[in-house]
């Protein structure tokens, strides 16, 4: 008679390898995976099943990513070329935030590294200057010490835009005629009248006065007359004048 007519176990045994699937990442360490079944043949009637994983994971494309450059933050301005009436200032940026590496691109447009605009546009201040001075006056006397002035404008240029005004006076007085003044004579009362030449008949009689003399060229005492004054007296033939008897 027949035995043992069960089939015999039949142990599973691993397929081949499939290929290995697409990297995960392009760069900087991405992972593969593949597979294998267990079908060749599949365990039977008991067999074993296959030993081992069915599938497998590597590192794969572990190179470094390119970096990109990006631009880092504006420095600060220069100072302006000029301080007034239109200068220029600049300012630089780096291509370091981040820098490019590992086959990155550089920044764009390199031009874009460096900014120029206009600064310190306002009028340069402009400081006052003296005009000329004009012609001293006349004295304000004739003698005994007068004055005379002279004037300036500041007016060239006139201070503008903040500038500073002229410094000194816009005015300048000096002394004239410094010679004293001119004392005309003059004479004093008249004195007594003197005895009359004759004691009856035509006579005459003088008075005189004193001359306070001129002084520093001033007009003599004769420009206002005589210093002699006489009259008649003790006319007899005059009924006016009485004789006298002295």
């Amino acid at each position: 008679c027949e035995c043992n007519k069960q089939p015999c176990p039949v142990d599973g045994q691993w397929s081949t390898w499939t290929d290995w699937d697409l990297c995960s990442s392009s760069c900087g360490g991405g992972s593969q995976n593949r597979t294998r079944e267990c079908n060749n043949p599949a365990p039977k009637f008991n067999g074993l099943c296959c030993q081992g994983p069915s599938n497998e994971t590597k590192v794969c494309n572990s190179v470094k990513c390119p970096v990109n450059g990006n631009w880092g933050s504006w420095a600060t301005w220069t100072p302006c070329s000029h301080s007034c009436e239109g200068g220029r200032r600049s300012r630089t940026r780096v291509c370091n935030n981040p820098a490019p590496n590992f086959g990155g691109l550089p920044c764009t447009d390199p031009t874009s590294a460096r900014q120029e605009e206009d600064c310190m546009t306002q009028k340069c201040p402009v400081h006052g200057g003296w005009s000329n001075w004009t012609e001293f006056t006349r004295c304000s006397k004739p003698c005994a010490q007068g004055t005379q002035k002279r004037e300036r404008e500041c007016t060239f240029p006139i201070p503008r835009y903040g500038g500073n005004d002229c410094s000194g006076e816009h005015t300048e007085s000096r002394t004239c005629n410094k010679r004293p003044c001119p004392v005309d004579g003059y004479y004093n009362n008249w004195g007594r009248w003197g005895r009359c030449s004759k004691t009856c008949g035509n006579g005459q009689r003088t008075r005189t006065r004193l001359c306070t003399p001129p002084l520093h060229g001033g007009r003599p005492c004769h420009a206002l007359g005589s210093p002699v004054q006489s009259e008649p007296c003790c006319d007899s033939n005059n009924d006016n004048i009485k004789c006298i008897y002295l």
